[in-house]
């Protein structure tokens, strides 16, 4: 064998790897034009079995077992020569070169100059790190800016240089390949999507930009939509790269049932964040005559500093349904929310203030008009530690401020009586508390943490029809103060390769009275349901609006397990007891906030809760509210999750007995919702789903779904029925998706 340096020239490195790039890089060794060689440049060592001069033919050989290394390259063959009258070198027989980041560029034969200005190679194989493959019957360079390749394919399915002959799942081919350094291009000539080697699309002539253009302008990938109201839609995006910075994306699309749809996309980064502009504009024949319907929505984020931020999310639109029609800029079925804000934020403290705006798009109705939406501007919350501990505590300052305004009272009826959602006219409070806490470590492990707060709301208002007994205006004022004490005695025990934490709790609260039950408008504090998470909360009121008031004593059991195999069950179980002074959730206010919550008596409803986990992801979770006296079950939920073998489900059940009681909303009582999948093969799923009403004995919704999925593509299909409990209408619904990796996706979906 003979060994040793021979040359060395100057190298650049192969550039980000794609379709494109794929098909290129083989080219930095052998098709590649370089400077002339440096003398600190790295050199180049051949081996070989033998090194032939023949001097008559003027040429050089290196024959058997051939291994060139360069600069992180390893190139082996069967034989290599060069041509010294022709300047030509080529490389013959199992060509193979296996580049530093481990890309592989295998071929048959190359043959260049020896400046690597021109030169060919013959059934040219690529594999890179990527998991992309590249093959070409002939890879050609004509100077230094061309170069073309015949008969080339592309492929993200993996696929191996013996086999390379044998049709992927899918591949790109084309006749011809063209890519132009200078102009950074890249051309297709009578290219073809192919599956299983069986052509589906046809394209004469397209090209792109080449892997070192990160962002360029030109059409991207059709989208395509299917609607029982817009008919069939195909939209076609056009990208603008103004500016490294900043873009925009024009798409418009044809419905065959409805008009032409045009949306626009203005991308901006600037030096603090980024902002989006969103528009869209229809020209709608159908149905009536020609009307012209759109709407604009702007999103953005700025970091002002390091604990500032300004953002905001705003939605404008020529009717309250076109978003909702069309299925663009912000496509609620139910209230589009503009926002503004302003937020701050360090280890100590947080502020944040926002502003909002909400459009109802439902359809039109007594119980959808606009007037009846709030408008807030602004609701500002803050939260303070101080960092300094007052007698041994933690001190601690919390806030919220809230502006709103409504045009008409927004009721609702239980049975006979009104109840209201807000309330017209223009409401300010300003709310502030003061707590105090700290955690002492008592003898055997006991943990004692005395605390105490104090809190105070102040509203200004102008109620324009208060209902009776509602404050109108234009001051009133509230205070509440709170002493109590928490006390927990965990146990540990552990046998074998388990550990049990079993954990008595007390909690000890003597509290004032809440003032204005009732008289007061409450917008934020309107939905409370009592569980084991706020069980042991010192105010369980939903929100500022309310505060919960009288003295109370909670009595809680806790248990933590943990068991070989990383198997966890942890448990919670507790019931309160009113001692003295009013209580809260016994009042009706406006909004019946508190009754039925099980918080209304004077010992509360007993609260539960176990959750197990396993292996796998299996869980169990059981949760419920239980009658005060009958230990009836009042709310109550299960949630299951199974993974066994191939097949993976999931279960939950609903139940809540209080809105049959309320007489409001009584189809979700009782709702089950269960979801499965099998895998039926190495890489296809077959998927299925219920939801089902009891009270009413409808199926509410279910689908079945059929997926497939390898190292390249993904394929899904899955047809969905859902109706509203107790109607017959049935909304149908049929997806299609088709992803093929690194190309792009295709979906058929509603719009």
């Amino acid at each position: 064998m003979i060994a040793g340096p021979i040359l060395s020239r100057s190298a650049g490195g192969p550039g980000r790897r794609w379709l494109a790039w794929t098909a290129l890089a083989i080219l930095f060794l052998l098709v590649r034009a370089l400077p002339a060689a440096a003398q600190d440049a790295p050199q180049l060592f051949l081996e070989s079995d033998n090194l032939v001069y023949n001097y008559d033919e003027d040429l050089i050989s290196a024959v058997g077992n051939v291994v060139v290394r360069y600069d992180g390259y390893l190139l082996t063959t069967d034989r290599m020569t060069y041509y010294q009258t022709t300047g030509r070198l080529v490389a013959v027989g199992n060509v193979r070169i296996v580049a530093p980041d481990g890309t592989v560029y295998q071929a048959a034969q190359a043959d260049v100059t020896d400046d690597f200005r021109e030169g060919f190679i013959e059934q040219l194989f690529v594999a890179t790190t990527e998991r992309t493959f590249f093959t070409a019957d002939r890879a050609e360079r004509f100077s230094t800016e061309i170069t073309e390749f015949s008969n080339a394919t592309y492929t993200a399915c993996e696929i191996r240089f013996e086999e390379s002959t044998r049709p992927p799942l899918w591949n790109v081919s084309a006749a011809r390949i063209i890519h132009n350094q200078e102009e950074r291009m890249i051309y297709f000539e009578r290219a073809r999507l192919e599956f299983l080697g069986v052509p589906v699309a046809f394209i004469p002539r397209f090209s792109t930009p080449d892997p070192t253009v990160t962002r360029a302008t030109g059409f991207l990938y059709p989208d395509f939509s299917l609607s029982n109201t817009l008919g069939f839609g195909v939209g076609i995006p056009f990208f603008w790269a103004i500016a490294p910075n900043y873009d925009l994306t024009v798409t418009p699309t044809f419905f065959s049932n409805a008009g032409f749809l045009t949306e626009l996309e203005w991308r901006h980064r600037t030096r603090l964040g980024t902002y989006t502009i969103d528009g869209a504009l229809v020209a709608q024949w159908n149905p009536g005559p020609l009307q012209f319907r759109g709407g604009v929505r702007t999103q953005g984020e700025l970091n002002l500093s390091r604990f500032w931020t300004f953002g905001w999310d705003g939605t404008l639109q020529t009717d309250r349904s076109f978003s909702r029609d069309y299925r663009t800029l912000n496509p609620s079925s139910g209230f589009i929310t503009s926002e503004v804000y302003l937020t701050g934020l360090n280890d100590r403290a947080f502020l944040e203030a926002r502003a909002y705006h909400f459009q109802d798009v439902r359809n039109p109705g007594p119980t959808t008009d606009q007037a009846r939406q709030a408008v807030v501007y602004p609701t500002i919350d803050h939260d303070v530690v101080l960092d300094r501990p007052v007698l041994g505590g933690e001190v601690r300052f919390t806030g919220n401020t809230t502006v709103l305004s409504r045009g008409e009272n927004d009721p609702f009826m239980v049975g006979p009586d009104t109840y209201y959602y807000g309330l017209a006219g223009t409401t300010a409070r300003i709310s502030e508390e003061v707590s105090w806490r700290r955690e002492i470590i008592g003898p055997l492990g006991q943990v004692f943490t005395p605390f105490a707060y104090v809190r105070g709301d102040l509203y200004v208002m102008n109620l324009t029809a208060p209902p009776p007994g509602v404050i109108a205006g234009p001051i009133a004022a509230r205070a509440i103060g709170a002493i109590g004490l928490d006390w927990a005695w965990p146990f540990l025990i552990t046998m074998g390769q388990s550990a049990h934490i079993i954990e008595p709790i007390v909690q000890l609260i003597g509290r004032t009275g809440e003032q204005h039950i009732g008289a007061l408008p409450n917008d934020d504090a309107q939905s409370l349901v009592f569980d084991t998470t706020n069980l042991l909360a010192w105010d369980r009121a939903p929100g500022w609006d309310r505060a919960e008031g009288g003295s109370r004593l909670t009595l809680a059991l806790r248990y933590t397990g943990t068991f070989g195999g990383g198997s966890t069950i942890e448990a919670i179980v507790g019931q309160s007891f009113h001692l003295g002074g009013p209580n809260s959730f016994a009042t009706e206010d406006i909004r019946l906030t508190g009754f039925g919550s099980g918080l209304d008596g004077p010992r509360s409803d007993l609260v539960a809760n176990v959750t197990a986990t396993g292996v796998r992801g299996n869980s169990l979770a059981l949760s419920g509210r239980f009658d005060a006296m009958t230990y009836a079950l009042e709310r109550g939920s299960l949630v299951g999750n199974l993974a066994v073998g191939p097949v993976e489900a999931s279960i939950g059940l609903a139940y809540d007995r209080s809105r049959l009681d309320l007489g409001g909303d009584p189809e979700t009582a009782l709702e089950l919702e269960a979801r499965a999948q099998v895998a039926i093969g190495p890489n296809w799923t077959l998927s299925g789903g219920i939801g089902y009403d009891f009270v009413t004995s409808t199926v509410i919704s279910n689908y079945i779904g059929i997926a497939y999925e390898c190292d390249c593509a993904a394929m899904s299909i899955r047809y969905s029925e859902s109706r509203e409990p107790g109607s017959p209408d049935v909304n149908r619904t049929i997806l299609f998706g088709l992803q093929l990796r690194t190309l792009g996706d295709f979906d058929l979906a509603p719009r």
